[in-house]
């Protein structure tokens, strides 16, 4: 091809393009890694994971984790941090600077190499036009399940499954095939378990397409077995055989699976069309294909249509009259029986029928064992959680990924019958196609929206005084452990910067796959001392916790093993014996001491014991509900032990007696009382309101008290919200305990 390298350079450029769009230059800075704290929800952890990784003294296997969500161990693999390139950039880490991201680098080869490989791929199935090439590949580089992807950076490596369908398709010898999978699996290893899984099926589909003429057992084991021993191989050495079996398996299978709708589902990713109904999990099985690709489809029915006559068709679209044919060894032909000695007739030409085969199967394992189309489930197929296909499934818990392969074979297709085939349509096959890539680019058009990338990033607190701090300690103890969330929203990020910083490990993180059973034995461990008020003997750790945890520490300030202090809103505390840690928080005047004083739910009902009381919850109130508690409301006649999860409660308490209580596990609860309404011995001196309800049923707490004024006297925040009415019904104190978390709230702190 004359115009080769202009066309290379040409969809590159688009490609940059694109890229620029979305990120900008700005991800492309290798010392700025703030953009990633914004960019989604797990952008940050991978982030974290190669700077723990970085900061892992040497061992093997090479790409084991440790000091990220102490005490735990996993592997670079088990991560999103690609170590493809951070294996590598671990060994030249001295030379690099103090924070180092090559995340931004990777996303801009994603799409140059998607651009790259859809270019070959279309050479591969017979287009050879430069204006055919170059607005072909457009389509593929503007793939949905590419642009929806951003948050994942790992997985925008896509550009691996056009690989491996040019591997299919190109005409070249069995044993470069074979050596080129191999480079496939490896790369693939190195990036993704999920892509490696659906690599393995592509590879599968390769070698009965390249073999099919002399097939042989024995070369397709070979095949096949060479290329999981090859990715097993390099899981062992990077450490993702770290991690157990159990730890492995995760639940989820079915909630993050690929609805039925997904290719006509346009969600927020659409502009010409409205997004229809969908699992809350199967965003995972996003794959809108865009209106030129219907507008496509549409037209290749009515080309069958001019070809084969309406009646042709429905008879080639019914099963029974498909004729199924077996020319060459496990060769499956889907051939037209109007015209059977026309290759180009066929709907399923002879070459596709293996890459389809497992573009199928992987459809239906996206779609899970629970189909459905919006919300109607259309099947139900029970697993058994012993079997191996029950292990894949756990594994592979976000199964709707796998429709990928199905999108870009549909892209694919769709793409080349216009482009290479003879129909009624050739002639103005160009005007048509460069209408089609611009209404497809102003459909798509939200996915090319600038993501929110942040140029710096700033810490909750005062980033030297912790620096200082930190140094000093063994490790800092981030309590709960392995929680994301202690004072301000996905604290746990901040801290464990501040960690690495200064290569400590910490109790906190966010890692998919980890030893679950050493984290459970550390935080039973942590929890027995904390509710004795002891402290392991000489170990110098720093814990910190959110205001909202301290009953579960104060123990440790009674017993006088723990010195209570506060910074940035943040509870520190210091073992009494680390005395250099002592002298190093009394030289911050920032750090002042804190005293505890707590109050249970049933020493505020004796408090107000000549009050009224009143009661409703929100979101969730039972989860942590103490016994103490229970027991002293139920002698009072309540029911709220009988209380679901995320159910709706009321209640009334006049002079330390409960007078009234309503409950329901699934409904939102109302009630009103009129002013001069009598309820047992309490008479109402004013118009009263309440409302409750839980996550599902709508997530309120309302106590509205008199008529002049709409105001919720309730914090209404999650637990049981209460507000104190005196005997002339003034609204004298209202609170929150939050019973999801703990039975205490902080009476009084200095």
């Amino acid at each position: 091809m004359k115009n080769k390298y202009a066309l290379y350079a040409a969809v590159l450029s688009v490609a940059l393009l694109f890229f620029w769009l979305k990120f900008g230059w700005i991800a492309l800075d290798v010392t700025n890694y703030a953009w990633l704290m914004t960019l989604s929800f797990d952008t940050p952890t991978e982030f974290l994971s190669w700077e723990f990784y970085r900061a892992s003294p040497p061992a093997f296997p090479i790409g084991r984790i440790e000091g990220y969500e102490y005490p735990t161990v996993t592997g670079i693999g088990l991560t999103g941090a690609i170590p493809l390139l951070a294996i590598p950039l671990k060994f030249i880490s001295n030379l690099l600077p103090v924070h180092f991201q090559h995340f931004g680098w990777w996303l801009l080869s994603c799409y140059l190499l998607q651009g790259y490989f859809a270019i070959r791929l279309l050479r591969a199935v017979g287009l050879k036009d430069f204006w055919e090439l170059f607005l072909g590949s457009i389509f593929l580089l503007m793939s949905t399940v590419l642009l929806y992807r951003s948050g994942h950076i790992n997985l925008c490596t896509q550009w691996l499954i056009l690989w491996s369908f040019w591997l299919y398709y190109v005409d070249l010898p069995i044993l470069y095939k074979f050596k080129q999978s191999l480079y496939i699996v490896a790369i693939t290893a190195l990036v993704h378990q999920y892509l490696l899984l659906m690599m393995f099926g592509l590879m599968f589909a390769v070698s009965l397409h390249s073999l099919h003429e002399r097939l042989k057992w024995w070369q397709m084991l070979l095949w096949n077995g060479a290329n999981v021993l090859l990715a097993m191989s390099i899981w062992y050495v990077i450490g993702n055989f770290i991690v157990p079996t159990d730890s492995v398996r995760a639940a989820g299978f079915g909630h993050y699976s690929a609805n039925l709708n997904a290719f006509f589902n346009a969600t927020d990713m659409g502009k010409l069309f409205k997004g229809l109904p969908r699992g809350e999990g199967q965003y995972e099985g996003a794959a809108y294909l865009g209106i030129s690709v219907f507008i496509l489809i549409i037209l290749f029915i009515v080309n069958q249509c001019f070809e084969l006559g309406f009646l042709g068709l429905l008879r080639f679209c019914r099963i029974h009259f498909m004729k199924f044919q077996f020319n060459k060894p496990t060769e499956l032909i889907l051939q037209n029986p109007n015209n059977p000695t026309n290759p180009n007739s066929n709907l399923l030409p002879q070459r596709d029928s293996y890459l389809v085969a497992v573009a199928i199967l992987f459809a239906l394992f996206a779609c899970s064992n629970l189909g459905f189309w919006g919300k109607t489930e259309i099947w139900k197929i029970k697993i058994f959680p012993q079997t191996t296909l029950g292990f894949i499934c756990d594994a592979f818990r976000s199964s709707g990924r796998f429709i990928w392969v199905s999108y870009y074979l549909i892209v694919l297709f769709v793409i080349r019958w216009f482009l290479n085939q003879k129909h009624v349509f050739s002639t103005y096959k160009y005007p048509i196609i460069t209408t089609l890539l611009v209404l497809q680019i102003y459909d798509l058009s939200p996915l090319f929206k600038r993501e929110n990338l942040a140029s710096t990033y700033t810490p909750p607190f005062n980033k030297a005084i912790w620096n200082d701090l930190t140094q000093n300690v063994d490790r800092l103890v981030l309590y709960p452990p392995y929680s994301w969330t202690y004072q301000h929203y996905l604290d746990y990020i901040p801290f464990s910067l501040l960690a690495v910083e200064n290569h400590k490990p910490i109790t906190t993180g966010y890692l998919a796959r980890s030893l679950q059973g050493l984290k459970d034995k550390f935080t039973n461990h942590l929890n027995e001392n904390l509710s004795k008020g002891e402290w392991d003997g000489t170990d110098k750790s720093l814990i910190i916790t959110g205001l909202a945890f301290q009953p579960y520490v104060e123990k440790l300030q009674q017993t006088g093993k723990g010195a209570f202090f506060i910074l940035d809103n943040y509870l520190l505390i210091a073992p009494t014996h680390h005395q250099d840690l002592l002298q190093k928080i009394a030289a911050h005047p920032e750090i002042k001491p804190f005293h505890i004083e707590t109050e249970s739910i049933q020493d505020f009902l004796n408090r107000n014991a000549k009050n009224t009381v009143l009661a409703a919850i929100r979101d969730e109130g039972t989860k942590n509900l103490c016994v103490e508690a229970k027991q002293y409301l139920g002698k009072m006649g309540s029911n709220i032990q009988k209380l679901g999860f995320r159910g709706s409660y009321l209640a009334i308490f006049h002079q330390n007696q409960l007078i009234f209580e309503q409950l329901d596990d699934k409904n939102l609860l109302k009630r009103s009382f009129k002013k001069g309404e009598s309820l047992k011995s309490l008479h109402f001196l004013a118009n009263v309101e309440m409302e409750s309800a839980g996550a599902e049923s709508g997530n309120i707490a309302k106590i509205q008290v008199g008529t002049t004024v709409e105001k919720n006297e309730a914090k209404n925040t999650r637990g049981i919200n209460f507000v104190v009415l005196d005997p002339n019904f003034k609204v004298i104190e209202t609170t929150c305990f939050d019973t999801f978390e703990n039975c205490y709230i902080v009476k009084k702190s200095e």
